[in-house]
């Protein structure tokens, strides 16, 4: 798949020290073995390849669309906007083990969902009444790991 027809296809991945750098499709998948490890080539152990995050695959192939279901228990409520309002929400995400996203609220307080393909994920949800206490004042995140 990502070898193939979309293999060519420029993506931005993101790299431990958080800079993006773009990548060909099939050169990124490329650091990845079968057991969805990482190959002994890899240059930096700790983040060898980086975390492609946020990749709006619909811009790049239309068909993958017919890949995508929404699951009965969610709502698509865009999809009640004007096509040229829809604010393509449906992104993938893939990285190698220990892959990070930053402390976050999702775009315009929507509720998401995620299908987890390998390994495991781990979520650390807050209540939104607890919004306030999770940045400070200059809109950067807490460290939620302080008291």
């Amino acid at each position: 798949f990502a070898a193939g027809s979309l293999g060519q296809t420029a993506v931005l991945v993101t790299g431990k020290n958080g800079k993006r750098s773009e990548m060909k499709l099939c050169e990124y998948v490329g650091h990845f073995r079968d057991d969805g490890g990482l190959r002994s080539r890899s240059p930096n152990p700790q983040n060898p390849c980086g975390y492609l995050r946020g990749w709006t695959y619909e811009e790049d192939d239309k068909t993958l669309v017919q890949d995508f279901k929404i699951p009965p228990f969610a709502r698509d409520w865009f999809a009640k906007l004007p096509k040229k309002e829809d604010p393509m929400f449906r992104w993938i995400f893939l990285g190698p083990g220990g892959s990070k996203t930053p402390l976050h609220v999702d775009p315009c307080l929507t509720h998401a969902w995620l299908a987890q393909v390998r390994g495991r994920k781990r979520f650390i949800l807050y209540k939104p009444a607890h919004l306030q206490h999770l940045y400070d004042a200059a809109g950067h995140p807490s460290d939620v790991r302080e008291p």
